[in-house]
């Protein structure tokens, strides 16, 4: 027989099906108040619909409770429903809420939809909605899917929780036979925004344990870590992975590599990563890259193997700065390593030489004695319009005067000649 609220049902069934306004719908629940007949499981159930399609979700949240404290308690659907419309609506919190009452009415929802909203919560960063709702997963008995896992990292890396990210990468190793490589991706970029290079290395090794491919992303900032973290040895490591894989890095980053060899004084690195360069085509040494070649190489006192790098970079076409050319006479211990720096510098049109330059020659010849030399630089000085520092030519002028008057007197004309 017909209970007393099926005709109300059949009305709000009615007003769901022509998508009426979810007030008519209360209308009609308030009526069957007023009349004395109480609501049902079916009534509840068209009430919801209707609530949840105009997203008055706070109200179909007390309807809920209401038909529970009534002795109809509603299924996974419902509690389901109301979830995802909260979601969509960003009030993530909320959701994570009701799943926990519909846990404790042994009505959650399926593995699908409490996935959904774990993504949900990654993309709004929320870590701790998304922590609440992997937990949710665990307490209703779910095995996470690698979906889940990735969901909950991605929730980490927008928290900038570098230690939740990587325990949640260990597990998900763990468990899951197959991972997504982009997941180790975004946790390898937390690392590098905070030059955490231990991490970067756990999580890279991870990766390549999984049998993965690194993305281009995930080589780069492990080398970054690697850079900033000063470890010379990891980024000539790396930087041989991604040659090997293809993925050559970038001339930027080879130089900003070489840079740290340079401050390190590590010649040898610096060497095997030029040779590296050498050996691709798609990051050829730039003039930066020979000036810190140079730099390099003077700073470990190889002056010949940074005259070596002066050439190389004469011959590619850059120009060298002065200042390099008078650090590398300035370095000299003898005139015949000057004298070379000069011949290959004055063979070029694209370098010069200027005051501190021939200062520099003519203190390394009155060092020697060589007054014919320090006559000579001075005169091509004097040819060239550069005016000579005075002490440099105080010290030529005594230092010949006490090897030999004769010369001493040719150079006082030089300096008269000159003005």
């Amino acid at each position: 027989s017909e209970t007393p609220a099926a005709p109300y049902n059949a009305l709000l069934k009615l007003a769901n099906d022509k998508k009426m306004d979810s007030q008519i719908s209360s209308a009609i629940v308030q009526l069957m108040s007023s009349r004395g007949v109480e609501p049902d499981k079916a009534a509840y159930t068209h009430f919801l619909r209707a609530l949840i399609r105009d997203d008055d979700l706070d109200f179909a949240t007390r309807v809920l409770g209401k038909m529970h404290d009534e002795g109809f308690p509603a299924g996974a659907a419902t509690y389901g429903g109301i979830m995802e419309a909260f979601a969509a609506k960003q009030e993530l919190q909320k959701a994570v809420q009701l799943g926990a009452k519909a846990l404790a009415a042994e009505a959650v929802p399926g593995m699908g939809l409490l996935t959904r909203l774990l993504q949900a919560c990654a993309q709004a960063a929320s870590k701790e909605a998304g922590v609440a709702t992997f937990k949710l997963i665990q307490a209703a008995g779910w095995e996470p899917d690698v979906e889940a896992f990735a969901a909950l990292v991605e929730c980490a890396v927008g928290a900038s929780d570098l230690g939740l990210a990587m325990k949640v990468l260990q597990q998900l190793v763990q468990t899951c036979d197959t991972v997504q490589t982009e997941t180790f991706t975004r946790v390898l970029g937390l690392c590098e925004e905070q030059g955490a290079t231990d991490a970067a290395v756990r999580a890279f090794k991870l990766l390549q344990e999984s049998g993965l491919e690194p993305q281009p992303d995930a080589f780069k900032s492990l080398l970054e870590c690697a850079r900033v973290g000063g470890d010379l040895q990891l980024c000539l490591s790396v930087s041989k992975q991604m040659i090997g894989a293809s993925v050559v890095p970038e001339l930027a980053t080879f130089n900003l590599l070489l840079a740290l060899a340079a401050d390190k004084k590590a010649k040898g690195s610096a060497v095997e990563l030029f040779e590296q360069m050498q050996a691709t085509d798609d990051s050829k040494p730039d003039e930066k890259t020979f000036g810190a070649m140079i730099n390099c190489s003077w700073a470990c006192n190889d002056i010949k193997l940074a005259t070596k790098y002066l050439h190389q970079m004469l011959d590619s076409g850059f120009t060298p700065p002065v200042a390099a050319i008078n650090a590398l006479l300035g370095s000299c211990k003898d005139s015949t390593h000057a004298l070379e720096i000069v011949k290959i510098v004055q063979s070029s049109t694209l370098a010069s030489l200027d005051s501190a330059s021939y200062t520099q020659l003519i203190r390394c010849a009155c060092a020697e004695g060589d007054m014919e030399l320090g006559g000579r630089v001075l005169q091509q000085a004097l040819h060239a319009g550069i005016e000579v520092e005075e002490p440099a030519v105080r010290m030529l002028v005594e230092t010949s005067g006490a090897l030999d008057l004769e010369k001493t007197m040719q150079i006082l004309q030089l300096l008269m000649a000159g003005g």
